[in-house]
């Protein structure tokens, strides 16, 4: 499934994360969601950890990190909004 921007369309966790991994090489670190878009129920993708090497540019898998509020719950749906 790709996963685009959309007002209407939600998605797993697992497959935006699979998006990103697909994309960049590499699998998001973190990814924190929100609540809103109107309902305030739906929680909405709002910011994405990416983990690079050294040179600042390769991705690189990162390392644990604790968890913060905000992350995304993996067992509801995610709605990636456009901007």
């Amino acid at each position: 499934m790709d996963v685009v921007p959309s007002e209407e369309r939600r998605y797993s966790v697992s497959s935006i994360r699979d998006a990103v991994r697909e994309a960049t090489g590499s699998a998001p670190g973190i990814m924190e969601c929100n609540r809103g878009g109107g309902d305030n129920e739906t929680q909405q993708l709002y910011q994405v950890y990416q983990c690079v090497g050294l040179d600042g540019a390769s991705p690189v898998p990162c390392p644990p990190l604790p968890t913060p509020g905000g992350r995304c719950a993996e067992d509801q749906l995610v709605k990636f909004p456009v901007f």
